[in-house]
């Protein structure tokens, strides 16, 4: 990948792959001209591995994120409280450039990424179009426009930014160790969702936006797990397992605090 290549985040429901599909057939030029490379496209690669933190990873790194909108997308906590208002934080602190591209019917004005123009011009969807008119919806409305933003993107002067935003806050070790003690109390309360939350407002007020973004996927997967339990579609056995294995990852991510404040006295 060229230095100046812009890296993209795809953000998309699961009921929209097939836009998805048809935006990464549409995109493929830019791709092998070196303009662009999409992160985000292993879906059988991230099923192997832990996927929350290599998206978390994919997201960070990104400096254009492209989010396609649905009523689907719209009415996913996930995606709309995670990957949609971690772009647009960090669009607002100038580290990244965010792009909707309007893909089936959805109720976006009104919310936070109704102050962003929107594409295909005036937010009609492209499911509006039959397949044969689509083609060159795709071509004229989406991709010509994102060839001309890419251009003028300066990836040197964003990727530094970005670097420096990312770059380790000076934390007192003192005080993470007091941060670990109260999460890991919490933990041994068997109170693991607010030792989530906790965890998570504290690495959000250190601006370590990857750990932040990893902890809110964390968070939403184990609300998911307790709807599940709460509606019988899990035994309380696969429960238990589950928060047992939501709990080791947040060791884990103790840990790694614990070690990235040590080694940066």
């Amino acid at each position: 990948m060229k230095e100046e290549t812009l890296r993209v985040f795809l953000s998309y429901s699961a009921q929209d792959r097939s836009y998805r599909d048809e935006l990464l057939l549409h995109i493929r030029p830019l791709v092998d001209s070196g303009l662009c490379k999409i992160l985000n496209t292993n879906e059988k690669h991230l099923a192997g591995e832990n996927w929350s933190a290599t998206l978390a990873q994919q997201l960070a790194s990104a400096e254009i994120v492209l989010l396609l909108l649905s009523a689907d997308y719209l009415n996913s906590d996930y995606l709309k409280k995670t990957e949609m208002i971690r772009a647009i934080e960090e669009n607002r602190k100038g580290l990244k450039f965010i792009i909707p591209i309007i893909v089936r019917p959805a109720d976006w004005q009104g919310l936070p990424i109704d102050r962003y123009a929107v594409l295909p011009k005036d937010g009609l969807p492209m499911s509006f179009w039959p397949d044969e008119e689509r083609q060159n919806v795709w071509e004229n409305d989406v991709i010509e426009p994102l060839r001309r933003i890419f251009r003028g993107v300066d990836v040197k002067k964003l990727r530094k930014e970005q670097e420096q935003s990312m770059s380790t806050s000076s934390v007192n070790p003192s005080e993470v160790a007091a941060m670990n003690q109260k999460i890991k109390r919490m933990i041994s309360d068997d109170n693991l969702e607010a030792a989530i939350v906790q965890l998570l407002d504290w690495v959000k007020s250190q601006n370590d936006l990857k750990t932040a973004y990893s902890l809110a996927l964390t968070y939403a997967q184990y609300k998911a797990i307790q709807r599940q339990n709460n509606q019988n579609f899990i035994s309380n056995k696969e429960f238990e397992q589950a928060r047992s294995r939501v709990a080791l990852g947040l060791m884990t991510t103790l840990e790694e605090i614990n070690q990235t404040a040590v080694g940066s006295h």
